[in-house]
Parts: structure tokens; sequence; C-alpha cells
């Protein structure tokens, strides 16, 4: 999902309550992708990099990916309630 805030874009990679941890493991790499897509775009048409993403989850993120989290600098939101 992408949102614009001004000139701020944020893009969220969304996981729910069913995603295991390999899922989520995944969604991990997703955002490094996304950040790494969506800044090459806004240098391409001429604007300085301003991207966040954040890993939304369902569920609680998995004590077991806190590491790799940190040490990739990944944003998390996690126990979302999501809407129907």
């Amino acid at each position: 999902v992408l949102f614009k805030n001004g000139s701020e874009w944020i893009v969220a990679e969304v996981k729910s309550s069913i995603s295991d941890v390999h899922d989520i493991y995944r969604g991990i790499y997703q955002c490094i992708k996304y950040k790494a897509l969506f800044e090459a775009y806004q240098k391409e048409i001429g604007l300085s990099p301003n991207s966040r993403v954040v890993l939304v989850l369902d569920g609680k993120f998995p004590q077991e990916l806190i590491i790799l989290k940190n040490i990739l600098q990944i944003e998390v939101i996690d126990e979302v309630e999501m809407a129907n």
C-alpha cells in the first residue's frame, strides 16, 4: 500500500494474522525492496529520496525476528486491528 503525505511517501507491507514467521520474514525483505525502489524512482523524477516503509502486522511481531528487524532498521507496527 502506498500513501503520499506532502513530500513524504509511505509504503506499507501488510501481513494478516494468518501470516506465519516465514511470511513475516519475507515481509521484512519486501520492505527493503520497496524502500530502494521508491527512492530510486524519486531520484529519477528529480525529487530528493524521502520514503518511509513500514511493516504492518495484524498479529504480534515474532520474537525470533527482532534482531533481524533491528539490524535492517525495519519499522514495524504490530497488533493493528484490521477493519472489515
